[in-house]
């Protein structure tokens, strides 16, 4: 279920709140520290690349992740830009 419809005493609720807590427990990101800005300040150096660079293991896993969040934009169009 995606969408949830909470009925409180005057009105409704419409919320994805279990939605996400899925998609946080699936990806191993519900025991990670909250911040409020995840990536340091980017320098010149993290922009150029060396052999150092690491490659994503399973790119699958990543799409899933980002179509996941890609559907969670449809009531939460702040996190647009940033997926």
């Amino acid at each position: 279920m995606r969408m949830e419809i909470p009925k409180i005493p005057t009105s409704l609720i419409l919320t994805q709140r279990k939605y996400v807590m899925d998609l946080l427990h699936e990806f191993q990101c519900d025991s990670l520290l909250v911040t409020t800005r995840p990536l340091g300040p980017l320098s010149k150096s993290s922009h150029s690349s060396s052999s150092n660079d690491t490659h994503l293991d399973d790119v699958s896993f990543y799409e899933k992740l980002v179509d996941k969040l890609n559907y969670r934009t449809n009531t939460r169009p702040d996190i647009a830009f940033v997926v």
